[in-house]
């Protein structure tokens, strides 16, 4: 059964957020080639606790991209 979330006034469920990231996934991939080069696209999933698309990055010596802390 599909899980539904509410965004702003329409009900958006987790599986259209995997849907419409894998419709897009060979443009992400490019993206986030361009931002971490040296990092390698290793495989794509759904956060089910917060509903987003994730992609998980690596490099060829196990190293993955680190999330930056929003500039204040």
């Amino acid at each position: 059964m599909a899980q539904t979330r509410m965004f702003r006034d329409r009900v958006v469920s987790m599986e259209q957020t995997l849907e419409r990231g894998e419709k897009h996934l060979e443009l992400l991939k490019t993206l986030c080639k361009e931002v971490f080069p040296d990092f390698d696209y290793r495989q794509h999933a759904l956060d089910h606790e917060r509903d987003l698309f994730v992609m998980t990055l690596e490099a060829p010596d196990g190293r993955r991209p680190r999330p930056h802390a929003p500039a204040s």
